[in-house]
């Protein structure tokens, strides 16, 4: 889609005009790559903790069936 926006922009001849946007473009590719990894980092971390708080959830929840019977 930038691409496309880009051509309407730049003239077809400034070839040093679009090799400054592409690599404008691959910088802003690269830092959303590295975005997207902090988000998937941070993901994985909070799906660790509600397991492990699933999983005391489960613990406590056995212990109070048992200590009710």
């Amino acid at each position: 889609a930038n691409i496309d926006a880009l051509s309407k922009t730049l003239p077809t001849a400034d070839i040093d005009a679009w090799q400054k946007q592409l690599e404008s473009l691959d910088s802003d590719i690269t830092l959303y790559d590295e975005q997207v990894k902090v988000s998937k980092t941070n993901l994985d971390t909070a799906r660790e903790q509600l397991n492990a708080k699933r999983g005391r959830l489960e613990t406590l929840s056995s212990q109070v069936k048992e200590e009710t019977k």
